[in-house]
């Protein structure tokens, strides 16, 4: 996993960076359960793509580009990937609240 670090959550709607194959940052923690937005922003030059496997997501987010992904978060950890850059560490997570 390529560490852009971990940022609390302050509500429903996180804003992650896409860019140079890594998600940032990496891991938001204290999410609350429920309905969440993950606000993805493409500010790099490739193409990049956001996938859930379990909760059938996947999307694609074109460079400049910016889209709102709807997830739910319950009591495990939700893990996101880029489908293009996952091999080269492209992981995110959300980590619900205690």
């Amino acid at each position: 996993v390529t560490d852009r670090g971990t940022r609390a959550a302050t509500g429903s709607t996180l804003t992650v960076d896409e860019a140079i194959a890594a998600f940032a940052p990496t891991c938001f923690d204290a999410v609350p359960r429920g309905a969440v937005t993950l606000r993805v922003r493409n500010t790099g030059t490739s193409l990049h793509n956001v996938r859930v496997t379990a909760q059938h997501v996947d999307v694609d987010v074109a460079p400049g580009r910016t889209v709102d992904v709807h997830l739910h978060v319950a009591d495990a950890p939700v893990v996101y990937v880029c489908k293009y850059h996952r091999s080269l560490g492209m992981v995110g997570v959300l980590v619900p609240a205690t």
